[in-house]
């Protein structure tokens, strides 16, 4: 947990990780017996170094076909343990969309969906298929190491009867006395108890090892974003604030920006809002602005510094975000508002002044247990929210930081007419003391910015106030007259 809270936003947004992530996260609790099973070992093989010592001392042969019928099976284990490792490695992605489609039929959020589109049925026959196969490639590996570790068995059994008549011959020769034939059969059947136990002991470590390797795998995963050596305070209070030169950015893996030379400002005490069609771009400025991402070109600049001039820990105490993807947090009510600044979140005035600041007081008037209330279904005791309260509790967080930048991406998609009237009035008066962007498709929403920036195919193609988009033909008064339409 704490080294994939060091990771940026990237890691997790990539699948290679996330495979990474999910051995390391299923594999470590696995191994937790390693360290007994090592000592274990080391005991066993003690024990077994003073039996082979003392038959040794009296037949070195002896050693020499015991250890000839048994390297074979310790090899033949070893092999078959590095196949399996390298096959259950391969069949990870699978086995995380079998995952994935277990809880979408099993768990709550997409559970209206799934019976709303009687979808069960079809995810239930993908899980089957899938596991069905996987099922018979397992199947068909485990019959053949069966195989193949039962013929090896049987040349240690035919070293095994060799020494036995070896040593029975040399009692009949007379040169080997009754003792020693007695202590000589009794040490053979401990050694090769030993030899057995450590065969499997030994490859089962091996399999250990292999597997404990996705820990370490996981853990040398880094950040792609370097923090400066000696990073610059964050302005107390910013004097030209944030400017956009000329940014471009580049997913991993797309092969066209999702921004392409963006430039523009943001001033202390504005409020400024980005509008257009989905992957227009507007999501990413969100990320580039808190520094979730770095730009591939181009700078970002917070009062004439480069952003990576700032310790990110500053930049995300001073730039705070509703996201448009916000988590509803399955905890109490009042943990759902005070997250916004956990360093402060025993505040309750500055909790309270949060909720009114998101028109949610009445939301938590209703609630039995009030602000202690537990909030969603998943645990004993919670009360479900509408998409609306939780958006709301979700602003609420958002107020709660000491930011001189607010982001409010999508802040009011699932609020009613009343309480999305109340959001941009709060958020108006918020920007006396700092800055807002607002990321928006709805047109009638960012009318009250002091500029806004018509975003298509990830560039800015118009920018100027409400009025002076509307009175200049183009997308913006076009998009505006469309969506007005439906109120009329």
């Amino acid at each position: 947990m704490r080294h994939a809270s060091t990771l940026d936003l990237s890691s997790f947004e990539n699948p290679k990780v996330q495979d990474q992530l999910d051995r390391a996260r299923k594999q470590i609790a696995a191994r937790t017996p390693l360290l007994a099973q090592s000592l274990s070992q080391i005991q066993s093989s003690l024990t077994l170094f003073a039996y082979a010592t003392g038959v040794a001392l009296y037949a070195p042969k002896l050693i020499v076909i015991i250890v000839l019928g048994w390297i074979p099976a310790a090899l033949c284990g070893m092999h078959f343990n590095t196949v399996s490792y390298i096959e259950e490695k391969n069949k990870l992605p699978q086995r995380r969309y079998l995952d994935y489609l277990r809880n979408l039929v099993a768990s709550s959020a997409p559970a209206k969906e799934i019976k709303g589109y009687r979808l069960a049925d079809y995810f239930i026959e993908q899980y089957a298929s899938l596991s069905n196969a996987l099922h018979k490639q397992e199947t068909h590996f485990v019959l053949r190491r069966t195989l193949v570790t039962s013929l090896l068995s049987c040349l240690g059994a035919i070293a095994q009867l060799c020494a036995y008549l070896y040593l029975i011959v040399a009692v009949m020769g007379g040169g080997l006395s009754i003792g020693g034939f007695a202590f000589l059969v009794m040490s053979l059947l401990r050694i090769t108890n030993l030899m057995q136990s450590s065969t499997t002991g030994l490859t089962q470590l091996a399999s250990q090892a292999l597997y404990l390797d996705d820990l370490y795998d996981f853990l040398s995963e880094k950040s792609r974003m370097t923090e400066a050596l000696s990073p610059r305070p964050f302005p107390q209070r910013m004097q030209s604030g944030v400017e956009f030169r000329n940014v471009s950015f580049e997913y991993t893996g797309a092969h066209t920006h999702a921004i392409n030379d963006i430039s523009f400002t943001l001033r202390p005490g504005e409020v400024i809002a980005f509008v257009g069609e989905n992957g227009a771009g507007k999501s990413t400025i969100v990320k580039l602005l808190s520094r979730m991402y770095d730009a591939t070109s181009g700078s970002i600049l917070i009062d004439g510094a480069d952003i990576s001039d700032y310790s990110t820990d500053d930049i995300r105490s001073n730039i705070v975000t509703t996201h448009q993807d916000f988590i509803r947090y399955q905890l109490r009510a009042i943990d759902n508002v005070r997250f916004g600044d956990i360093l402060d979140g025993a505040n309750e005035e500055r909790i309270h002044r949060s909720i009114d600041y998101a028109s949610a007081a009445a939301l938590i008037a209703k609630l039995k247990g009030g602000l202690r209330q537990i909030v969603g279904h998943l645990f004993e005791g919670g009360v479900g929210l509408s998409g609306g309260e939780w958006q709301k509790l979700a602003i609420a967080r958002s107020y709660m930081g000491r930011a001189q930048i607010y982001i409010f991406d999508e802040p009011t998609a699932s609020l009613d007419a009343k309480s999305e009237q109340a959001t941009f009035s709060r958020i108006k008066e918020l920007a006396r003391g700092a800055s807002a962007v607002i990321i928006s498709h709805r047109f009638s929403t960012v009318r009250m910015a002091d500029r806004i920036y018509v975003m298509d195919g990830g560039k800015i193609i118009q920018a100027g106030t409400h009025e002076q988009l509307m009175a200049t033909p183009g997308s913006y008064s076009d998009l505006f007259t469309l969506q007005a339409a439906g109120y009329r």
